[in-house]
């Protein structure tokens, strides 16, 4: 039983530094959260990767089933883009009443998905287009000043 334990454990320790390179931009791991624009209700956790294919598999959290994607089409929930950072509350103009949060980062495509305050729909928007209401506290003026953080 000892044995069998242990080797489960060893398993799961190298799984978990099973990652793929996003691009030279930052990189998507195995147990990662991810959205992809607002297929993913409630955002999707990455269980396996394929290096070769550059595609990952992904389990929905809301309907708990497996996807394959493309990495470059997954948004991170990490990191910043064109001054915008996950977590950041942010408006477009006068579109978001009170608000939206920041849950993701696309670089390829240059979008940021949010979730809006008043009902908690997720959409998709262009960096450039969102206005940012607070300083992130996880990254200072350097790394919002990147066109693309984390650049690893």
């Amino acid at each position: 039983m000892n044995k069998l334990l242990a080797m489960l454990l060893t398993l799961g320790s190298f799984s978990s530094f099973a990652c793929i390179d996003y691009e030279s931009i930052s990189e998507i791991c195995v147990d990662d959260t991810v959205f992809k624009g607002s297929e993913y209700k409630y955002g999707a956790k990455v269980v396996a990767i394929n290096s070769y294919e550059n595609t990952i598999t992904v389990r929905s959290v809301n309907n708990r089933k497996l996807y394959v994607e493309r990495a470059r089409d997954l948004d991170l929930t990490k990191g910043c883009l064109l001054g915008v950072c996950v977590d950041d509350t942010v408006f477009k103009g006068s579109e978001y009443k009170n608000g939206a949060k920041v849950v993701a980062i696309n670089s390829h495509e240059s979008t940021i998905t949010v979730r809006s305050v008043n009902n908690s729909k997720l959409f998709v928007e262009r960096a450039r287009d969102l206005d940012v209401v607070d300083a992130c506290v996880d990254y200072g003026t350097a790394e919002r000043s990147m066109h693309n953080f984390p650049n690893d």
